[in-house]
């Protein structure tokens, strides 16, 4: 009898090693740009959310541009059985890339985590201005008047440059912000002395397609170099409708070509939203499609380059369902189609999904 346990333990454990060993060389795959799919894939059939809890715990060990791309696929889930995962990721950090890419999932979960974890990073001057303002972002899922305050301060150094490329927002989920940061800080546009460029450009990260009275203030106090800023935010919320009412604004008449020429764009984005991924009930395990998000670049004269609908289908092949470039540049997003990646997942079983993609950002 003796022997006989003996003999079970022997083969559990040998079963177990097996099976780690298996994890193990998934795991390696993973964290290679070049085999992440197969590593993934073998993940995901062989462990289901166990397999996506092992790719979140990689991500400090996989280059911080890949692990961002497996962040915006697992945006839709419900992340709070990760959570301790996902905190040690921010904790042990390599890089402020990495640390970026951890507070942006952990964004999802501002009202649920201790904000001191968000708070030593946001309230850190030495911190790269990317991480501040992310921690910034969690913070605000809270409605709390102290944290929107702060995000203002810590927006005054941001820099949003399309014709460069830099985004210093790049890491920042609003999808969880508290409508109440918008509401606090528009009475500020009103007097000069509060109406800064911290409380002015993060208003304009969360702009929404009602966002006509803003826009209106905007252009009223004749801020002109947030015009070019406030065209692309249209685009990238769908917005024809304050595009249409900055096309007839006084105050815009010298870019109305532009703002005209963006109207297509938005369309676009408004035409496709409701068919987007994000909207998979999180009881299916919801997980994107794998490809490079945000979108690369520079812009032109400091506008978007376009927006596009990109379709992957069951098999992972990207196309482009449509596409729109205003100011120049087409086929910007033409290198995608054809490409083949890890499809979308619902349950664990691939699935066609669309997204919207605005370059650059």
């Amino acid at each position: 009898m003796k022997q006989n346990g003996m003999l079970l333990s022997l083969i559990l454990f040998s079963l177990f090693s097996i099976a780690q060993d298996e994890r193990d060389v998934f795991v390696g795959k993973l964290i290679k740009p070049e085999t992440t799919l197969e590593g993934a894939q073998g993940l995901y059939d062989s462990y289901q959310l166990g397999g996506v809890r092992t790719i979140i715990k990689q991500f400090n060990n996989m280059p911080a541009d890949l692990a961002l791309q497996y962040a915006f696929a697992f945006r839709n889930l419900d992340l709070f059985r990760f959570r301790n995962d996902m905190n040690a990721n921010l904790l042990e950090a390599k890089s402020p890339e990495h640390r970026g890419v951890a507070l942006m999932l952990l964004s999802s979960l501002g009202r649920q985590i201790d904000a001191n974890t968000f708070m030593k990073f946001a309230e850190n001057p030495t911190e790269d201005i990317r991480v501040r303002l992310a921690a910034a972002t969690c913070l605000c899922a809270v409605q709390n008047p102290r944290y929107f305050e702060l995000y203002a301060q810590i927006a005054e150094e941001a820099v949003v440059d399309y014709e460069t490329g830099r985004n210093d927002f790049v890491y920042c989920d609003f999808t969880f912000v508290s409508p109440g940061l918008f509401y606090y800080l528009k009475p500020k546009l009103e007097e000069r002395s509060t109406s800064t460029h911290g409380v002015k450009i993060v208003m304009l990260q969360t702009v929404n397609p009602n966002s006509t009275e803003f826009y209106e203030m905007l252009l009223e106090a004749r801020e002109k170099d947030y015009f070019p800023m406030m065209v692309n935010q249209a685009i990238k919320v769908g917005s024809v409708d304050l595009l249409k009412m900055m096309a007839d604004h006084k105050r815009a008449k010298k870019i109305k070509d532009k703002v005209q020429a963006a109207i297509p764009a938005a369309a676009l984005v408004a035409k496709y939203k409701p068919k987007t991924f994000k909207h998979a009930k999180k009881e299916q395990y919801p997980i994107g499609a794998l490809f490079s998000r945000p979108m690369q670049g520079k812009g032109v004269e400091g506008y978007l380059k376009g927006s596009a609908a990109l379709k992957v289908d069951a098999n992972g092949t990207i196309s482009v369902l449509e596409e729109s470039s205003p100011f120049g540049g087409s086929g910007v997003f033409s290198s995608y189609s054809g490409k083949t990646t890890m499809a979308a997942k619902l349950d664990f079983q691939p699935v066609e999904s669309i997204y919207l993609v605005v370059a650059p950002f």
